[in-house]
């Protein structure tokens, strides 16, 4: 019987054939703790070179405060997109986290609206339904996006992924994005009206020229995004 030492599932398992697990020879178990410190050593080392750019890209006034990965499901099919598709070093992303539920989410939709008429193609917007299984299931989200009959990009999150990447409490939240990397211009908490949506919108803005007269790519970290 071939024993994997972190394989919870296969051991129990064979528990249950009555079968008992072998002891890892004294080889084996060096060779995992050796893989254990080498992973915690690779990511300290990681960890300190990510901590190295941040701190050179604020000593050069560039901006550097950039998103996590974010996965995302669309409504048709199901299927898992990457936030980073979205990702322009031209056009700024406009990204709201939001339930059907919360009044201020479904109000600011209409102010969002009229600025997507209001800048065009210059922004693109994405906006990302929390979905928990008990507030909000992904019936009742689909169902308010349909009675909405707004023209965004609509996705939603079922995991509990994004909400935990971002350290988020409560929604709406709107993040204002901008570059290759999805550098952070502004995020903004509660709802919006349409002069704070246009003020996060011409920050990213801002925030793009900046990087252009730094002469910075706005992708001037090695920051991979899965698709």
């Amino acid at each position: 019987m071939e024993q994997y030492p972190l394989d919870s599932r296969t051991l129990l398992k064979n528990l249950e054939n009555g079968q008992q697990p072998k002891k890892m020879s004294k080889k084996a178990k060096w060779l995992l703790f050796a893989a254990i410190a080498l992973i915690a050593v690779l990511t300290l080392v990681t960890h300190m070179l990510e901590e190295k750019r941040i701190e050179e890209a604020r000593e050069n006034g560039t901006l550097v405060y950039y998103m996590p990965q974010i996965t995302m499901f669309d409504f048709e099919d199901g299927k898992a997109h990457s936030l980073a598709e979205y990702y322009n070093t031209e056009v700024p992303l406009v990204l709201n986290l939001w339930t059907s539920w919360c009044e201020p989410c479904v109000k600011e939709l209409e102010a969002f609206d009229k600025v997507k008429t209001q800048y065009g193609d210059k922004v693109q917007f994405v906006f990302i339904s929390i979905v928990d299984g008990a507030e909000e299931i992904i019936d009742t989200a689909k169902k308010a996006i349909d009675d909405c009959g707004y023209d965004f990009n609509f996705y939603y999150d079922d995991t509990g992924r994004i909400a935990d990447s971002l350290a988020m409490t409560k929604v709406p939240l709107t993040i204002f994005l901008y570059g290759d990397n999805g550098y952070v211009a502004a995020p903004q908490q509660g709802g919006l009206d349409e002069d704070l949506i246009i003020e996060g919108i011409e920050r990213a803005f801002d925030d793009m020229e900046e990087m252009k007269q730094y002469n910075v790519q706005t992708n001037i970290f090695e920051h991979n995004h899965s698709h």
